[in-house]
C-alpha cells in the first residue's frame, strides 16, 4: 500500500532570537520588481531558528519613539525556519503587506516590533548605493559589507563584496539632445575600463 507522510512545521510567534534585519536596498534602481511591481525598497529577514514564525501583527517603523507605524496584517506571512522573507516598502496602496512608509535614501532606521509593540530587532543602515544592498557577510552575522549583487529571499553565503566604491566617470559635456556630431572626453579612475552603449 502506498502511503503519505506530512510533516507539519511549528509556526511560532516571532522573538528577539527569531528575527533578524539581513540584508537591505535602499537603492533599488531597476534590479528588483515588488510585489506591487515597482522598484521598491526592501529589507530582508533571516530566521536562524528551527522554528517558522509568523509575522501576521508584527509592527514596522522608522521611529524609535513610535514604534507602531505600519502593523502587517493577517495574511499568514511566514518567515521559515533557517529562511528568509524580504518586506518591500512603500506602494502600500497597491499591496497592503508593504509598509506605506519608505526607506531613506540618505540612511535611517527599521524597527521590527512584535504585536504588542515590543521590539524584537532593528538596524541603522547607511545611505544607499544604486544597485547595490547592505548585507551581513554571513546570514545573521555581524560583519557588513556592500554587495556586488543583492541576493533578497536568498543567503548571503558565497556572496561577493565590494571593498571600494570608485568615482563614477565625469564627461566634459552636459546632457542635451543630440542633433548633430560632437567630441567628449569622459574621465574615468585609472585601471578602469569604460564601457557604453549608444
Amino acid at each position: 500500500d502506498n502511503f503519505k507522510i506530512e510533516m507539519l512545521t511549528y509556526v511560532s510567534d516571532p522573538s528577539k532570537e527569531s528575527l533578524v534585519i539581513n540584508e537591505v536596498m535602499t537603492g533599488n534602481v531597476d534590479n528588483f520588481i515588488s510585489t506591487a511591481y515597482n522598484f521598491d525598497k526592501w529589507i530582508e529577514i533571516y530566521n536562524p531558528t528551527d522554528q517558522s514564525v509568523i509575522l501576521d501583527e508584527c509592527y514596522f517603523s522608522d521611529k524609535a519613539n513610535e514604534l507602531k507605524m505600519f502593523q502587517m496584517p493577517k495574511t499568514g506571512v511566514i518567515v521559515p525556519a533557517k529562511g528568509y522573507y524580504v518586506v518591500w516598502f512603500d506602494s502600500h496602496g497597491i499591496c497592503p503587506t508593504q509598509p506605506w512608509f519608505d526607506l531613506d535614501n540618505d540612511g535611517g532606521a527599521i524597527y521590527i516590533s512584535d504585536r504588542n509593540g515590543q521590539l524584537l530587532t532593528s538596524y541603522t543602515y547607511p545611505s544607499s548605493v544604486g544597485r547595490s544592498s547592505f548585507a551581513r557577510q554571513e546570514d545573521g552575522g555581524e560583519i557588513w559589507g556592500w554587495t556586488v549583487e543583492a541576493t533578497p529571499g536568498k543567503s548571503n553565503a558565497g556572496s561577493k563584496f565590494a571593498s571600494v566604491r570608485l568615482q563614477a566617470p565625469t564627461v566634459n559635456v552636459e546632457s542635451q539632445m543630440c542633433t548633430s556630431a560632437f567630441d567628449l572626453q569622459v574621465d574615468i579612475p585609472t585601471g578602469c575600463t569604460l564601457r557604453y552603449t549608444t
